[in-house]
C-alpha cells in the first residue's frame, strides 16, 4: 500500500508541514490535522535565529530530536500511514515543549505558548470531528449500534462471510457464540489457486453447515420495485464464485435502524428516494460449490483491457502494476483495481480509457483505446489527480 507515500523529494521534506493540513489522506485515511510537527520548526527555527546566542537546549533534548527525525525518516519511506507511527505521534509534543521550556523568556510567557499550543492542536482536532471520520452510525446513546438482527443470526451458528475492509465487528459479538467470520475482502483470486491461505478458507467453507453473507446497504442495490437488483445480483455471483460460494439472492434478510438518527450521517443529506437504501445489513444465505462452474465468475474481458494494463504498466508500474491488477466488470465497461496504489483503471464499452485515484472526485479522461495504445503514448505519473502535490496543491 502507498497511499501515504509521497511520490516525490518535495512531498517528503514538505510532509511535516502537510501534516498539518486538515484532509483526509495525508497521513491518515480521515481528517486528521496535526501542527505539533509545523510547531516544532518554529520554536526550533525561532531559537535558532533569534536566541542564537543564550539559547541552550539540554542535550537529551537534542537526542529526542534526533531520535524523532530518524523515526520520521524511515517512517516515511515505509508506509507514512499515521498508525504505525503512533510512537512518534507521543514524541513530537514533549520535544515541543521541551525546546520551549530552554527559550530565555519569562516562565509565564512559556507556559502561555505552551497552552496556546495545545489549544490550537485540540481546536483544529475539534473541527475535523475525529469521531464520526469513519463510523457508520454516530454512537450518541445506547446500545452503540441498534439492530434487531434476525433470530436466525443469534439462535443459530454460522460461517459469515464479508467482502468490505470495514470487519462489522460491533455485530460479530451479538451473533451465535459457535459462529465464525471470514473477510475475503482483499481476496481477488481464486481459492484454487495452491496457495495455503486459499486452501484454508476453502476448508473452512466446505466444512460449515451454514454459510451467510453480511452485506451493507449500498445505493444501486434496489431496483425501482423494492426487489434486489439483477445487476447488483451479477455482481454478487462474478465476487462469490472464485470464492466456491454461490449467491442466493432469494434468502436475504435485510435489517436497518430503528430511528433515523442512528442512521449513517453521510445520508442524511440523500434527498432522492429512487435507488436509495436505507443503511443497514443484508444476511443473504450463500451455498459451497465443490467446482466453480466454467461460465460462472469467469468473465470475458476484450482482449484491449490486457493491452492497455501493459501499457500503463511499462509507463507508470508505480501506479498501475500489471501484476496487482484486478480485473473486473463494471456497467458499460471493464473496471481494473490496483489495490496496492488505490487506482482504478477503466476501459469502457464506448473505447474510453479513464483512471481514477481514490480521494478524486471523479475519474480522468486518458483517451481512447487507440490513444492509449499508439506508439508515443505519455502518461504523466508525477500529475495524478486527487494524489500528486501537497494537500493545498491537489486537484480532486
Amino acid at each position: 500500500m502507498i497511499r501515504f507515500q509521497p511520490d516525490t523529494w518535495r512531498e517528503a521534506l514538505w510532509r511535516p508541514i502537510s501534516m498539518a493540513a486538515p484532509d483526509a489522506g495525508v497521513y491518515m485515511e480521515v481528517m486528521a490535522p496535526d501542527l505539533r510537527f509545523a510547531l516544532l520548526l518554529i520554536v526550533l527555527t525561532f531559537g535558532m535565529t533569534v536566541f542564537r546566542r543564550s539559547w541552550r537546549p539540554e542535550a537529551i533534548t537534542w537526542r529526542l530530536l534526533a531520535f524523532l527525525g530518524l523515526e520520521f525518516a524511515i517512517w516515511t519511506y515505509t508506509s507514512g500511514n499515521g498508525r504505525y507511527f503512533t510512537a512518534g505521534l507521543m514524541l513530537v509534543g514533549v520535544g515541543c515543549v521541551s525546546l520551549l521550556h530552554r527559550w530565555p523568556v519569562t516562565r509565564s510567557l512559556r507556559l502561555a505558548l505552551a497552552f496556546v499550543f495545545c489549544t490550537l492542536q485540540a481546536y483544529t482536532v475539534y473541527l475535523a470531528t475525529p469521531f464520526e471520520g469513519s463510523s457508520y452510525a454516530p454512537w450518541r446513546e445506547a446500545p452503540v449500534f441498534p439492530l434487531d438482527l434476525p433470530s436466525a443470526v443469534t439462535q443459530e451458528p454460522a460461517t459469515y462471510v464479508t467482502i468490505s475492509t470495514n470487519t462489522y465487528s460491533l455485530i460479530a459479538p451479538r451473533a451465535h457464540r459457535d459462529s465464525r467470520w471470514l473477510n475475503l475482502a482483499l481476496r481477488q483470486t481464486d481459492l484454487d489457486d495452491g496457495d495455503i491461505e486459499g486452501q484454508r478458507i476453502k476448508r473452512i467453507l466446505s466444512q460449515s453447515q451454514r454459510i451467510r453473507a453480511v452485506l451493507v446497504g449500498v445505493r444501486g442495490m434496489l431496483s425501482p420495485d423494492g426487489q434486489l437488483a439483477q445487476e447488483f445480483i451479477d455482481v454478487m455471483n462474478e465476487r462469490f464464485a472464485p470464492l466456491h460460494l454461490a449467491f442466493d439472492s432469494n434468502a436475504c434478510t435485510y435489517v436497518t435502524f430503528k430511528r433515523s438518527s442512528n442512521m449513517n450521517v453521510l445520508d442524511r443529506s440523500t434527498k432522492r428516494v429512487e435507488g436509495v437504501v436505507v443503511p443497514g445489513f443484508m444476511f443473504c444465505d450463500l451455498k459451497f460449490l465443490e467446482q466453480v462452474p466454467a461460465n460462472v465468475g469467469r468473465v470475458p474481458f476484450p482482449p484491449e483491457v490486457d493491452q492497455v494494463m501493459a501499457v500503463m504498466d511499462q509507463q507508470c508500474a508505480r501506479f498501475f502494476n500489471r501484476r496487482s491488477g484486478a480485473k473486473f466488470k463494471v456497467p458499460h465497461g471493464t473496471m481494473v483495481h490496483y489495490g496496492d496504489a488505490d487506482m482504478k483503471l477503466f476501459v469502457l464499452d464506448d473505447r474510453r480509457v479513464e483512471y481514477r485515484y481514490w480521494r478524486s472526485l471523479m475519474a480522468e479522461p486518458m483517451g481512447t483505446v487507440e490513444d492509449v495504445l499508439r506508439p508515443g503514448y505519455h502518461f504523466d505519473c508525477e500529475h495524478i489527480r486527487g494524489r500528486s502535490g501537497l494537500p493545498w496543491e491537489r486537484r480532486y
